[in-house]
């Protein structure tokens, strides 16, 4: 895929102010990820996949897998300790490009930063199958989240509409959020940790991470389940192939995925506020398209990333 991405970047760069770089980097990355792709068809996930809650909730059979909240329920979270690095553009056009090409899935958006900035974005395009949850009691006095609380409204199927396969839920998460107080992510089906390629962020990035898989401090104690989420990194804003060959060097140590990438646009400047309109965030989808291809095949084909990588799978 990353061959791919790199010679797409010459089509993009025609329609922004991207500018190239020299690709003596591609084939060196092409044999990175094939060495990293053995490794990761060696080892599968023991517990319950995905995939086997999505084929029981089409058979009938619930009694086939443990379930954590109700079997026709997926949720997506994204998040990362680090502000800035996009994960409240990532859940916007992530949710809007699934609610587009999944016509049969009930999708909810619920938002915990108390901006609440993607929420309000998000308002002018809910229906009877795209809603945005407003409770108050999801956060707490002090700003943190009522874990117990959306636990509660992840086991209800009130919200489920008859007509709509499944539900989709997706998480947006502020700065500062981690495992600890944030346990309900421990069990996410998803998560979408967006990085940028600075040093600041990758160094905010290897942290986060680094929490979430250091099982022998105790971060497995805070899942229901003790199985760990599905994790996506996602290359957020990149301008040059070298900023994303400096990503997967970074965290190359890490079993997750490392997703599509998402170029840098002028276009997301204009994705809240006051500029928002109907217009921009068409013109957003199409620019992220691409991506938007790749994040709903990711939720609807979930055998795609059964096997649990030995370290960053390119996917």
């Amino acid at each position: 895929m990353l061959g791919k991405f790199f010679r797409n970047f010459k089509k993009k760069s025609d329609q922004t102010d991207f500018y190239e770089e020299k690709p003596d980097i591609i084939s060196s990355v092409d044999e990175n990820q094939s060495t990293v792709g053995a490794e990761a068809d060696t080892k599968h996930s023991a517990s319950p996949s995905v995939t086997d809650r999505f084929e029981a909730l089409d058979s009938g059979e619930e009694s086939h897998f443990s379930r954590k909240w109700s079997s026709n329920t997926l949720t997506i979270a994204f998040a990362n300790s680090k502000g800035g690095v996009g994960k409240s553009t990532l859940a916007f056009i992530s949710c809007l490009n699934l609610a587009v090409k999944q016509p049969d899935s009930y999708i909810e958006f619920i938002d915990l930063d108390r901006q609440a900035t993607t929420q309000d974005s998000l308002k002018r395009f809910t229906n009877d199958r795209f809603c945005l949850i407003e409770d108050p009691e999801f956060l707490l006095a002090s700003g943190g989240p009522n874990n117990a609380r959306i636990y509660q409204h992840l086991c209800s199927d009130s919200f489920l509409k008859s007509s709509c396969k499944r539900r989709l839920v997706f998480f947006d998460t502020p700065a500062g959020t981690n495992f600890v107080e944030y346990s309900f992510l421990n069990d996410a089906d998803y998560l979408f940790v967006p990085t940028s390629s600075s040093d600041a962020d990758l160094f905010a990035t290897r942290k986060f991470l680094g929490q979430l898989f250091l099982k022998d401090e105790g971060f497995s104690g805070h899942s229901i389940t003790q199985k760990l989420p599905t994790v996506l990194v996602i290359p957020n804003l990149l301008e040059t192939r070298q900023e994303m060959m400096h990503v997967y060097q970074s965290l190359r140590e890490f079993p997750c995925y490392l997703g599509h990438p998402i170029i840098y646009s002028r276009l997301f400047k204009r994705t809240f506020g006051r500029e928002i309109s109907d217009y921009n965030v068409a013109e957003l989808l199409r620019f992220t398209n691409e991506f938007g291809d790749w994040f709903a095949d990711i939720i609807t084909n979930p055998e795609r990333t059964q096997s649990v990588p030995k370290s960053l799978f390119q996917i």
